[in-house]
């Protein structure tokens, strides 16, 4: 499990060698909206209870679905084709409603898992990351049909997803160590990690 879990991150590393510049707009692109939120009210430019950061909240939330699914479609086409366009961040804006849904069911189940108790939590977190990536690969399904099969192929893969995301927690700290800028590598390097871990169980 150990070495298969390397191997993805080493595949990851190379997929990115000669696309980091490209890599590192995304990865910022991905975190601006949770800057944004946690920045300005901390410059007094909006206040936190008052209309406007709610509304900033609210528009952080909408984008996250979209976003994450672009993301997803930005390391996809890295992994797969050698090659990606920034502007796949974006395209998780086509598929709004969708992303929403898949979004915020996601949210809604893990936060319940974790009411429950933290290791549900987990479960539901690691059984259902796959959903953006089929969403890509098998546009047809519905919101809740992804889920589903985000669950059935993560089926007996869970204890391997732990371990690859628990390998980068180290390489997340040193991000933040190095002022922010560093998990802004971290965070495609990551997904490229998933991507090929969901193309070998898909």
């Amino acid at each position: 499990m150990a070495s298969a879990n390397l191997t993805h991150m080493r595949t990851a590393r190379e997929k990115l060698k000669n696309n980091w510049s490209t890599a590192f707009l995304v990865g910022l692109t991905i975190m601006l909206p949770s800057v944004i939120v946690e920045i300005l009210p901390e410059l007094g430019i909006v206040n936190p209870e008052g209309i406007d950061g709610i509304s900033l909240q609210l528009i952080s939330l909408l984008v996250a679905g979209p976003l994450s699914l672009g993301f997803s479609i930005y390391a996809l086409n890295l992994f797969r084709n050698g090659s990606a366009e920034y502007n796949n961040v974006f395209d998780g804006f086509k598929s709004l409603g969708k992303a929403l849904g898949v979004y915020f069911l996601t949210i809604i189940s893990v936060l319940i898992g974790f009411i429950l108790f933290i290791v549900p939590g987990i479960i539901l977190a690691l059984g259902l990351s796959m959903a953006y990536f089929i969403m890509i690969d098998k546009p047809e399904l519905g919101v809740v049909d992804t889920l589903k099969e985000s669950w059935r192929i993560t089926k007996g893969n869970k204890t391997k997803l732990l371990g690859l995301s628990l390998r980068f927690i180290p390489w997340a700290f040193l991000g933040i160590l190095c002022l922010i800028v560093g998990v802004v590598f971290v965070l495609p390097w990551m997904q490229m990690a998933y991507a090929s871990f969901y193309d070998q169980i898909k």
